[in-house]
């Protein structure tokens, strides 16, 4: 999924990443060239990601076969609508996202660590799901102490008795029932997060129109408005750029501004990129950053305040 999001983030034009096909070809070549993996045909490569799609339980993938040049092209499904699905949409850019997060967190981790763990809330979706799993791959072996805190069920799939066995890194689960279309632990109350001294709050969102955040779940939206109005700490906005539309979602309200953070961090945009509609848009908010950190894979911009 990381090759396919990729090479449709390469391509011209200004598609959607479900709305473009790559060959099974060019697949198979960067599959062998980045992670030694030889398939011999396009059909057999086809195969394994048939398999996957069944071990998973849901649609991710549509074959097309281009009638004029002969070729086999793979394109994501049109209609990625549950969490799983949604996992599988621009993955390299929320993996590029949550390094930038990540890296962030941790370059500003000393004067926190000072005085005892670094607290991070992670909210819902599913680059949070990529940061909390960087979070337990890499906190074991470094020298943080790190309590997160989410109501992203989301998360709770990559708990394992390992991880859980780690001494310098804790998980608590807010909120009470779960919510299966958005994965997320309803009933986070305002009392429960005003009494923890979060160092950090790190959230995404659906859609930005006009500078306003928007979420098609009304009862997510009651969420992330109250953990982006009632909580301390310093607010990221992470974001895949894909974001940034030039409407809301109908029927919707927004609960917050872009301007309610403190960073926003997002993937770095590949040349031929910048003609998406996405980036285009993205060009009206520029004005409201500074630049603080850039990277090959990713920047962070800090809003700029009067």
């Amino acid at each position: 999924m990381y090759i396919l999001s990729e090479e449709l983030e390469r391509m011209d034009g200004d598609r959607s990443p479900q709305e473009q096909a790559i060959s099974l070809s060019m697949i198979r070549k960067r599959l062998f060239e980045q992670y030694g993996f030889e398939y011999q045909s396009d059909r057999w490569l086809y195969t394994q990601l048939h398999r996957y799609e069944n071990e998973v339980g849901t649609r991710l993938f549509v074959k097309q076969h281009d009638e004029h040049d002969g070729i086999s092209k793979l394109k994501l499904f049109d209609r990625m609508e549950n969490f799983i699905q949604k996992q599988h949409i621009n993955v390299s850019q929320k993996i590029k996202t949550a390094n930038g997060v990540y890296d962030f967190i941790t370059m500003n981790a000393a004067n926190a660590a000072a005085r005892g763990p670094i607290r991070v809330l992670l909210g819902a979706g599913t680059t949070m799901c990529q940061l909390f799993s960087l979070f337990l791959e890499r906190t074991p072996n470094s020298t943080l102490l790190v309590e997160i805190f989410t109501h992203n069920a989301g998360c709770t799939q990559l708990l394992t008795p390992k991880l859980l066995g780690q001494d310098r890194i804790s998980v608590s689960i807010l909120g009470g029932s779960l919510d299966p279309v958005t994965m997320t632990f309803l009933g986070v109350t305002k009392t429960s997060l005003e009494g923890i001294p979060f160092d950090y709050v790190v959230q995404g969102t659906s859609r930005i129109c006009d500078g306003r955040l928007y979420i098609e779940s009304e009862k997510e939206r009651e969420t992330k408005e109250l953990i982006l109005h009632h909580t301390k700490g310093v607010k990221l906005l992470a974001l895949t750029k894909y974001e940034f539309a030039s409407e809301p979602p109908p029927n919707s309200r927004a609960y917050g501004d872009i301007t309610d953070y403190d960073y926003v961090v997002m993937p770095r945009s590949f040349p031929k990129s910048l003609n998406k509609p996405h980036d285009k848009l993205f060009l009206d908010y520029t004005h409201l950053f500074d630049s603080e950190i850039r990277n090959w894979y990713y920047e962070i911009l800090k809003l700029k305040r009067s």
